[in-house]
Parts: C-alpha cells; structure tokens; sequence
C-alpha cells in the first residue's frame, strides 16, 4: 500500500555568524514498517550569504545525501525550497534567493527502499565567518509502501483454542459451592463471599512460581479467587502476547482441568 507522509521540524535553529560551525536539526519518523518510494525536503532558511552553506540530509541509518554546497551567487535565503529529484532545474545552476523546486546536488536514490522509521538529521554546514542566519523549519515529504496486514490463521486459532478454554475453566468456577450449603452454580467472586461469610482479600498472590499445590491449601473462596485472577491474566495476555496466550493456554489444560 502506497502512502504519502509529511513529517515538519519544531522551533528555529540558530546559524552563528561568528567562526564557521555545523548545526543539526532533527525529525523523527515513528515506527512503521514502511519503506522509502519517493522523497522530497523542503528547507525554509535565512541567510544573509547563503554561499557559505552546506546542506546535508542524514538518514537515521547514517547514509548522507548533499542537497546543496555553496550555491546561490550573492543572494540570500532559501525560502520554502523544495529539493526534489524531478525539480525542473539543479541547485547548482540557480541563484538565490532560492524559491520553489530544485535537484540537489545528489541523488536521493541511495535511499530508496530503506526504512524510514528513526531519526532524520538536517546538517547545516557555514563554512564562513560574518554571515548567518537561522533555520526557520524543515520538512520531509515521504512517499512510503507500507506492507499489508495479513490475516494470520495460526494467532486466529490459538485465540479461539484459548476462549475455549476459558469456557472450561469458567465450567470449574461455577461448581464452587458455598460452606453453608446454598446451591451451586455462582460464578460471581462477590455472591460466593456473601454466601459463604467468609472476608477474603480481593487479590490472593501466590508465591512465584506458581506452586499449585499451594492453590489445594486454600478455601473455595480463595481458590476461586486465584482462578479469577489468572483467567483476567489470561483475557489480557490475548490481546497483548502470544508467547504468554500459549503458556497460559498449558497452564490451564494441565492444571485448572483437574479441578
């Protein structure tokens, strides 16, 4: 699936106009699986003798594309350009005040098919003194696939193997019955307290790791409540961890069962 993203810098970056130095500015992209198709950068920059510049996109990966190396003649600024590999012209034949779209000095090529997720860098290079200026914003236009989400039969499976389990073990609980000899059938930890009279803590924690001939040790109503607690364990883990969803899944069949 193709999509086209925009990512912006935040805040200004000051270009000294003191000794020559390298300033940085960064975008991170988010995670996403999504691979580079296309890319242009727009650059808004005030300079009061924008040859002296260097500018350099970085990806996060560390490979470094040149958009521009001292061009521009006298002029100042670059106001909203854009570097894009199908500009109508090359940076290197324009004059500032640079404005509109131009090819940089090299390709963005290198890049293509490389992840985006990750830090992005614009280096900005004056290699004189006197003259500076400041870095108003950047930008990245990103052109990205974005692999497709497949249905995954084997997950499916597993989630429905583990409700069904769920239903078993929930079998279990509503054959606690209560001290004083009520009818079975409660599967509410509330009902089995009121009905037995018995104060249990809302959370029984077992020791780690589990010992379930601890759980043999304790009241129905404190068995159940254990039970209860793993079986919200088990409800989370399916929508978080599959690793977790098919050790609860065993857990369940080799021990709940026998209750």
């Amino acid at each position: 699936m193709i999509l086209n993203q925009s990512y912006y810098s935040q805040g200004n970056i000051v270009i000294s106009d003191g000794q020559p130095s390298t300033v940085y500015s960064r975008i991170n992209v988010g995670a996403t699986d999504a691979r580079l198709r296309n890319i242009d950068v727009l650059v808004d920059l005030q300079h009061s003798y924008v040859r002296d510049l260097e500018l350099t996109l970085i990806h996060p990966n560390g490979k470094r594309v040149l958009l521009v190396k001292k061009r521009g003649g006298e002029g100042d600024n670059f106001d909203n350009t854009i570097f894009d590999d199908q500009g109508p012209q090359s940076i290197s034949t324009g004059q500032a005040p640079f404005s509109g779209r131009y090819q940089p000095e090299e390709s963005f090529n290198e890049l293509l098919t490389e992840l985006v997720k990750g830090m992005w860098s614009l280096e900005i290079k004056d290699t004189a003194a006197q003259d500076g200026g400041s870095l108003t914003r950047w930008a990245l236009f990103l052109q990205v696939d974005v692999p497709e989400v497949k249905f995954d039969k084997d997950r499916f499976d597993t989630r429905k193997k583990v409700l069904e389990a769920l239903k078993e073990a929930n079998k279990v609980l509503k054959m606690v019955r209560c001290v004083n000899g009520k009818p079975n059938g409660w599967n509410d930890l509330q009902n089995i307290i009121d009905c037995s009279g018995l104060v249990v803590k809302p959370k029984i924690t077992p020791p780690q790791p589990f010992p379930f001939e601890w759980l043999d040790t304790l009241s129905e109503v404190g068995k159940y409540t254990v039970m209860n607690e793993h079986l919200m364990a088990i409800e989370r883990a399916i929508e978080t961890n599959h690793a977790e969803v098919l050790q609860l899944q065993r857990e369940i069949a080799e021990n709940f069962s026998r209750d």
